[in-house]
C-alpha cells in the first residue's frame, strides 16, 4: 500500500460523476415523498406552525400558541420557515406539501454540496466516492427529513470551502462569500452555525500559529460579514426578549456506537485517509482534519461530565469522514495496480446504493391516522382559545399545526422559558380556579384511563380520548 499524490483540481475533467450520488438520492427520496401524503419526521410540524404564524401575522417575534398560556419569544432562526412560506406563496401548495415536495431537493442538494466540495478539494473520485459512503450512514435517514439543519448542511461545506480558498490564495472576496453562507447558517439553525464557527476558529489557529500565514484578515471578513447578516434577526429578538436557549438532556453514546453510526467500510477507509492527508498536511487536508477531529472530541465529551447530544453532534461529522474515506480507497494499491481500488468502489457503489434504498424504504411520516384524526377534531370543533393539555407531548405540535388550537408545550423544549404545570391535569389534582387561571380547556389521555374531574367526554378514537373541562 502506497499514498499516492492527489490529481490537481484542473486536471480533473471528469465533473459529471459528482452529480450521480445526489440524483441517486433525489430518486431514492420520492419513494416515501409520493408513497405518504405527510412530511417526513416530528420536528416538521413546529416548523410549520411557525411558518403559519408568520403568514398569519408576519415577521413576529413571540409564539402564544405554544406553552400556553405563557407562549414563549421565537429563538428559533427563521430562514427555513421563509423558505416554506415561499414555496407555498409560489406554487399554491399547503406549507404540508412544501415540507413534503422539499424533501428530495434538500436531500440531493446535501449530497451535492458533500460531493461538490470533496471534488473541489481533491477530485471528481473523491466527490463521487464521498456521496456514495454518506448512504453507508445511519445519518443518511436524517438528510432525508425536512428540516433546518438539512438545509443548514447544504450550506456548511460550502462556506468552509471559500474559507479554505481565500487561506490558500489570500483573497478576501473568497472570505466575503463563505461570511454570507455563515451569515444564512446562522439564520437557519443555531448549532450547527456554532459547530462550523468552532471549526472555523481552530483551523484558522493552526494555519496562523503553526503554519505562521497571514489569516486576521479573512476571518474578520468571514466574521463581520456573518454577524452583520445574522443581526437582521437577532438584534430585535435580543432588543425585545432578551435571548434564552436551555440545552436539552445529555445523550452520550458509547463508543461502539461510533460503528453502527458511521457504518464499518467507511470507517476503515477514513483511517487510510488520515493517515494520508496527515501525512501531507496541505490546507484543505489541515481543513478537513480539524473538521474530523474537532467533531469526535466535542462527540466525546459527556465522558468527562460536559453534557452533549453526541449523536446530534456527530451528524456534523459525516462531511469529512467520508470524504477522508473517499481519499482512503483512492490509496489502495497492490504491486502498483489500482484494480482493487475499482473492484472495491465498485462494491461501495452497489452496497450503497442498497443502503441508500433500505433507509428511506423504511422511512415514514409520524403522524399516524388517529393522530390526523384528533387533530382534525380540534381543528373543527377546538374553540381556538383554551389551551390542550395532553398526556403525550409529541402531539402537541401535530394539533397545533394543524388545528391551531393552543397547547401546553408544543416542540422546540429549548426555546422554552415558562411552563403549565401539566402533571396536575394528568393526576387530576387540579379545580375550577386552575382551569380559569391556566385558560385550559381540554385534556387529551390514552383509552382506558379514567375521566378526570370537571370535564366531560367529547372526543373518542382508536388511541385517544378528549375531554371538554368545565370553567363553571
Amino acid at each position: 500500500m502506497h499514498f499516492p499524490i492527489m490529481p490537481k483540481i484542473k486536471e480533473n475533467k471528469n465533473i459529471i460523476f459528482i452529480f450521480i450520488p445526489a440524483l441517486i438520492t433525489f430518486c431514492l427520496i420520492l419513494i416515501p415523498t409520493f408513497k405518504y401524503q405527510w412530511p417526513l419526521s416530528w420536528d416538521i410540524f413546529y416548523h410549520i406552525h411557525i411558518s403559519q404564524l408568520y403568514l398569519e401575522n408576519g415577521l413576529i417575534f413571540f409564539d402564544d400558541l405554544t406553552y400556553a398560556p405563557y407562549g414563549r419569544p421565537i429563538f428559533y432562526p427563521p430562514l427555513f420557515h421563509f423558505l416554506l412560506i415561499s414555496l407555498k406563496e409560489i406554487f399554491g401548495w399547503t406549507l404540508f406539501d412544501s415540507a413534503r415536495y422539499i424533501q428530495p431537493v434538500l436531500g440531493s442538494l446535501t449530497i451535492l454540496s458533500f460531493s461538490f466540495v470533496a471534488y473541489r478539494m481533491y477530485n471528481a473520485t473523491t466527490g463521487f466516492l464521498t456521496g456514495i459512503f454518506v448512504m453507508f450512514t445511519t445519518f443518511f435517514s436524517r438528510m432525508i427529513i425536512p428540516i433546518p439543519e438539512t438545509m443548514a448542511l447544504i450550506l456548511l461545506p460550502l462556506l468552509a470551502y471559500f474559507y479554505y480558498i481565500s487561506l490558500e490564495n489570500n483573497k478576501l472576496f473568497p472570505a466575503l462569500l463563505a461570511g454570507i453562507l455563515l451569515g444564512m447558517v446562522l439564520l437557519t439553525h443555531l448549532l450547527s452555525s456554532s459547530i462550523i464557527i468552532l471549526i472555523i476558529f481552530i483551523y484558522t489557529i493552526i494555519i496562523g500559529l503553526i503554519q505562521k500565514e497571514p489569516v486576521l484578515k479573512q476571518f474578520l471578513v468571514l466574521l463581520a460579514t456573518s454577524m452583520a447578516i445574522a443581526a437582521v434577526w437577532y438584534l430585535p429578538l435580543i432588543l425585545s426578549y432578551g435571548f434564552s436557549f436551555k440545552s436539552p438532556p445529555a445523550q452520550g453514546i458509547e463508543l461502539f456506537k461510533y460503528l453502527t453510526l458511521f457504518g464499518i467500510v467507511p470507517l476503515i477507509f477514513s483511517f487510510i485517509g488520515s493517515f494520508y492527508a496527515s501525512k501531507r498536511r496541505k490546507k484543505q487536508d489541515l481543513l478537513i482534519l480539524v473538521w474530523t477531529i474537532a467533531i469526535l472530541l466535542f462527540s466525546l465529551a459527556h465522558f468527562i461530565g460536559i453534557p452533549v447530544l453526541s449523536e446530534r453532534i456527530l451528524n456534523f461529522a459525516v462531511f469529512p469522514l467520508m470524504l477522508l474515506a473517499a481519499l482512503g480507497i483512492q490509496c489502495i494499491t497492490v504491486e502498483g495496480d489500482k484494480r482493487p481500488a475499482y473492484i472495491l468502489m465498485a462494491l461501495i457503489i452497489i452496497f450503497g446504493f442498497s443502503f441508500g434504498y433500505s433507509t428511506v424504504n423504511s422511512a415514514s411520516p409520524f403522524i399516524k391516522p388517529s393522530d390526523f384524526e384528533l387533530s382534525k377534531w380540534f381543528k373543527d370543533n377546538g374553540d381556538k382559545e383554551s389551551l390542550v393539555v395532553s398526556y403525550n407531548y409529541e402531539l402537541d405540535p401535530l394539533i397545533v399545526s394543524i388545528s391551531r388550537q393552543p397547547v401546553s408545550a408544543g416542540g422546540y423544549a429549548p426555546g422554552m422559558l415558562r411552563g403549565l404545570n401539566i402533571l396536575k391535569y394528568l393526576q387530576g389534582d387540579f379545580n375550577r380556579d386552575d382551569i380559569r387561571q391556566d385558560q385550559a380547556g381540554y385534556i387529551i389521555l390514552p383509552r382506558g384511563v379514567a375521566e378526570p374531574p370537571y370535564s366531560r367526554l367529547v372526543y373518542l378514537n382508536k388511541n385517544y380520548k378528549v375531554f371538554e373541562l368545565e370553567k363553571n
